[in-house]
């Protein structure tokens, strides 16, 4: 591994999470806080509640890492194809409410 993408969650297969970032964030508007959760849901309806948990175990994964906020950010950017990140030292706390949201719909 290269000392850029040191942590193991680099290389840890992310299909779910990805599919999230990728997909649903990548066609969000640049106000992504006022249609958040609606995204969220058609993300639950469109994969269900057997592809939702697998993205909370990810998300999970990705939270209670030892990773820097700024390793969180570029994961999110560059491995899961995420348009939107949070402020500069809230990506761990966005990712948690992401988490959360989904966990209380399922």
């Amino acid at each position: 591994m290269t000392k850029k993408n040191k942590h193991p969650l680099w290389e840890e297969p992310m299909k779910e999470t990805e599919e999230l970032f990728s997909g649903f964030y990548h066609l969000a508007s640049k106000d992504i806080a006022e249609e958040e959760e609606d995204l969220l849901d058609i993300y639950i309806e469109a994969g269900g509640k057997k592809h939702t948990r697998k993205t909370i175990k990810q998300l999970a994964k990705i939270i209670e890492s030892d990773m820097e906020d700024q390793e969180i950010e570029d994961l999110m950017y560059k491995k899961l194809g995420s348009e939107f990140l949070a402020k500069t030292g809230d990506s761990r706390a966005w990712l948690s409410r992401i988490r959360d949201y989904l966990k209380g719909k399922v």
